[in-house]
């Protein structure tokens, strides 16, 4: 990259240095948008969304009248708004994103956006960013709108690692909730991994308990007031039209009935795949990088020492936050 006028402010530095992400992103996402508004119709994903919009259209609730098999935003919100846009159809969901086994429509490109700027918070440096969407449009993995506050979540919170800028935890934290009322399993991976990170973290970083005591209280104090910014509205609403307790109950479902977060549904068996190239598929997706991240987590805490403290960090979260992105395909 060309060198940049030393009387330049540090505004404009900021901007210029950030320019060739923006362009990254914005290649890949129009790339990653599919137009394509026909093919089978999906009873499974597609019907009940639309069954949903028509039965509150009648004066039923979410959680108590209607259940919500993946989150409020993806089942109840976003088909309510695409059918207010376009219309009452199916042609109306897929064009403002449909995520289920084939990805169309705006929010799953902006998804596709998402993951690529966590990738530039986290690593900072365009060659990686460019090679994570060279890999994503390759279809190596396929972020939808269920993955899109998510990843930002871990983003905001990268953005927040090296201690510069900690408020950015706050909006980290408040964009884990935002990702959990969106689809569940998001979040709760989103929030746990920056949570782990918040307790982990400072017992590396810092030498004595005191210190680790302080780093943690301000770490997790700033991520849990941020999950409450986006909680509190939330839990407002539902107990003024008495569903709290229908959407604990809904919650319940999802995460120990149908498994969503816990226990968690197994990995793909590497010895049942039918040939070399699954199995090499099954053990590169699904394997190797958190395997590979673990790892780096491992040797980020024994060596320790020698390295410098804002590369522990960003080091342990980038390990952290990768193992929780992987866990997220697992539970669609």
């Amino acid at each position: 990259m060309q060198a940049l006028p030393q009387d330049m402010s540090r505004p404009r530095r900021a901007t210029w240095r950030r320019w060739p992400y923006a362009l990254i992103i914005s290649v890949c996402a129009l790339v990653a948008y599919n137009p394509r508004l026909d093919g089978d119709l999906d009873l499974r994903h597609e019907g009940e969304r639309l069954a949903a919009v028509d039965a509150q259209r009648a004066g039923a609730l979410a959680f108590r009248d209607v259940y919500v098999p993946h989150g409020w935003g993806e089942d109840v919100l976003a088909p309510m708004l695409a059918c207010r846009l376009f219309g009452d159809s199916v042609a109306s969901l897929r064009a403002l994103g449909s995520n289920a086994y084939v990805a169309r429509g705006v929010l799953p490109a902006l998804g596709a956006a998402a993951l690529l700027v966590a990738v530039a918070a986290m690593v900072r440096r365009p060659f990686f960013v460019i090679l994570a969407g060279v890999l994503l449009l390759l279809i190596w993995c396929e972020p939808t709108d269920r993955h899109l506050l998510g990843f930002l979540s871990l983003a905001a919170v990268a953005a927040g690692a090296s201690g510069a800028r900690p408020k950015w935890l706050i909006v980290g934290g408040a964009l884990a909730t935002a990702a959990a009322l969106y689809s569940l399993d998001v979040g709760c991976y989103a929030l746990g991994a920056e949570l782990s990170w918040a307790v982990l973290d400072p017992m590396a970083m810092q030498a004595t308990w005191k210190e680790r005591g302080v780093a943690m209280r301000g770490r997790v104090g700033r991520l849990v007031g941020g999950a409450a910014v986006t909680a509190l509205p939330f839990v407002a609403w539902c107990v003024w039209h008495g569903v709290l307790d229908d959407f604990l109950h809904n919650a319940y479902i999802q995460v120990f009935m149908r498994r969503e977060i816990f226990p968690p549904k197994p990995y793909p068996n590497p010895f049942a795949s039918s040939s070399a190239l699954e199995l090499a598929r099954t053990v590169s997706l699904f394997y190797a990088p958190p395997l590979l991240s673990s790892c780096i987590l491992a040797l980020t805490w024994v060596f320790r020492a020698r390295l410098p403290a804002r590369s522990r960090s960003l080091l342990s979260w980038r390990s952290l936050a990768l193992i929780a992105a992987l866990s997220i395909p697992l539970t669609i």
